[in-house]
């Protein structure tokens, strides 16, 4: 099984680096058959990277999200007016990996709970633990392929909504 994790975000706007920050922690562990992309923003070129794995996770950071420090939510193919940039949808990115290689991954979106996206470097307490957080749940994803609700650490709720 061939994983793609994608990190996300913009390390100089504080919490915003977190997804980037999650995939170099994944990228550190060395799992086999994983493979760690780190972005500043989701852009097209992408799908081909996407219709080559079997699962692919998203990771990035989201505001509002303070009560779950880490949400996870499967994430389909989806179709639509839509604009490919940092805010970008993963959802229209695997739709473009159908559409244009006939493949896409079964996906997962781990959203990492941010509170300071003022310019600087550095993550804030809380937000630095919930990258550790969803570092793990990437591991326990790339282990079996898919996730569960009761694969979150007890810290963790599992948001569907998100």
């Amino acid at each position: 099984m061939r994983i793609l994790v994608i990190g996300y975000g913009n390390t100089l706007r504080r919490d915003d680096g977190a997804g980037i920050k999650a995939a170099e922690a994944v990228q550190s562990l060395g799992l086999p058959d994983v493979e760690v992309l780190v972005t500043h923003q989701l852009n097209p070129e992408l799908a081909e990277d996407l219709a080559q794995v079997d699962v692919a996770i998203f990771l990035d950071a989201g505001a509002g999200c303070e009560r779950n420090p880490v949400s996870v939510k499967e994430v389909t193919p989806r179709s639509g007016a839509t604009s490919i940039a940092h805010t970008g949808d993963p959802g229209y990115l695997l739709y473009l990996s159908k559409l244009a290689y006939g493949a896409a991954p079964k996906a997962w979106m781990v959203t990492i709970a941010a509170t300071d996206f003022a310019l600087g470097e550095g993550l804030t307490a809380p937000t630095a633990r919930a990258v550790a957080e969803a570092t793990d749940i990437v591991q326990r994803i790339c282990r079996t392929g898919t996730f569960q609700g009761n694969d979150l650490p007890a810290s963790t709720a599992h948001n569907p909504s998100r």
